[in-house]
């Protein structure tokens, strides 16, 4: 099989690339997007664009490369939803219907959702693309543009204050 395809990509080649990294793509649609079904729509876009993209698909880095459809995608997405209803965005950002994980503690879970959903748009992004995308630092930086420091920085501020706050929810229970 070749390392790159030109236009539409060969079906088993395809079907590979969804089953490997849509999870993952979903994941981090859904933490940046605030909505399951708006998360969903991108998805199949990022997808589509793969199809209809007449350059080269570099299968070798083809996760930084969906991941960075993904991201572009999803920020146009955002942009025209804002220019059309900017109120709604910033709660469907903070009511993020996330698929759960089985057997996960329900309350612990909406808490999760609310304590992501309140960071700055900037450390959420990294921690979603660190947590449900599973990138490296090294990918994450790339896919962002920015530099790897200010990328760390994000992630542990992120997982800081998310640690703070579902320690506050818990309430002694753990």
């Amino acid at each position: 099989m070749p390392k790159s395809t030109r236009g539409a990509l060969r079906s088993k080649t395809f079907d590979e690339l969804y089953r490997a990294h849509a999870r993952g793509l979903l994941g981090f649609l859904c933490a940046r997007l605030g909505d399951a079904d708006w998360a969903e729509d991108v998805l199949q876009d990022v997808f589509l664009a793969c199809l209809r993209s007449p350059r080269p698909i570099p299968l070798e880095q083809s996760k930084a490369y969906l991941f960075r459809i993904a991201e572009r995608l999803s920020l146009n997405a955002l942009r025209d939803r804002a220019a059309d209803q900017r109120k709604e965005v910033g709660q469907a950002a903070r009511q993020a219907d996330f698929v759960p994980v089985s057997g996960a503690d329900p309350l612990l879970a909406q808490a999760a959702r609310e304590a992501l959903a309140a960071l700055p748009r900037e450390e959420c992004d990294v921690v979603a693309l660190r947590v449900f995308a599973e990138l490296t630092f090294e990918e994450i930086a790339a896919l962002l543009g920015a530099p790897m420091t200010t990328v760390y920085k994000r992630h542990a501020r992120g997982m800081e204050a998310l640690r703070r706050a579902l320690d506050a929810g818990a309430g002694g229970r753990r």
